[in-house]
């Protein structure tokens, strides 16, 4: 069976010479052949190939003189404002995302720096940070004591400043888990001082 392709709604190609065949050939007989080069052509038309084409889908209204027109298409009138850049947008172009009804720049970009909280997949979790960096060196401290002048400052730093910041996708902000963060931050500074003192009073001075 020779491969033809289709040329219109109604015709189709010799795929041997390209001469036009009437594709109501092919539903009456199934088999023809081409009155140009002789080649017979079996082939089978779905009915949707005589269907009407269906009328274009159009979102948004056409705008009128005096309306206000979307920002990225000038003929179309303006159905909303994106509430991240207050951009006017028609219908076509609005993103639902939970809540909120943004325009595609703001989608793609995030909300002036912010991720849209619906699609986020990961976040930096403070409080869990200020645990880790507050208790894990102390089960080390005695031997790498020196090395708790930074991770002190880090639990506690992450304690305070991630106060405020999301929490957990899951487990909400964690607050006590910031306050244990911050307790084993101050330990560990305590920690730093007292053995300082011990290796100061170890070696005799003048």
């Amino acid at each position: 069976m020779q491969e033809f392709s289709t040329a219109s709604a109604s015709t189709i190609a010799c795929p041997r010479c390209g001469t036009l065949l009437a594709g109501e050939s092919f539903m009456s007989a199934g088999s023809v052949n081409c009155p140009s080069c002789r080649s017979q052509l079996t082939g089978r038309v779905f009915p949707a190939f005589w269907s009407p084409a269906p009328p274009e889908v159009q979102l948004g209204e056409a705008a009128m003189e005096g309306d206000a027109t979307c920002y990225f298409h000038d003929g179309k009138k303006a159905a909303l404002a994106c509430e991240s850049c207050g951009r006017f947008i028609c219908a076509l172009c609005e993103v639902r995302i939970g809540s909120r009804r943004v325009c595609p720049t703001c989608l793609g970009k995030g909300l002036k720096g912010d991720k849209i909280a619906e699609l986020v997949t990961s976040r930096l979790c403070w409080s869990n940070s200020a645990l880790l960096a507050g208790w894990l060196p102390l089960l080390f401290g005695v031997v790498v004591w020196p090395l708790l002048v930074i991770t002190g400052p880090a639990a506690i730093f992450a304690a305070l400043y991630g106060w405020n910041k999301p929490g957990s996708l899951t487990r909400g902000k964690r607050h006590w888990a910031a306050v244990l963060g911050l307790l084993g931050g101050i330990g560990q500074l305590v920690l730093v001082l007292g053995m300082g003192l011990l290796v100061w009073n170890a070696y005799p001075h003048v």
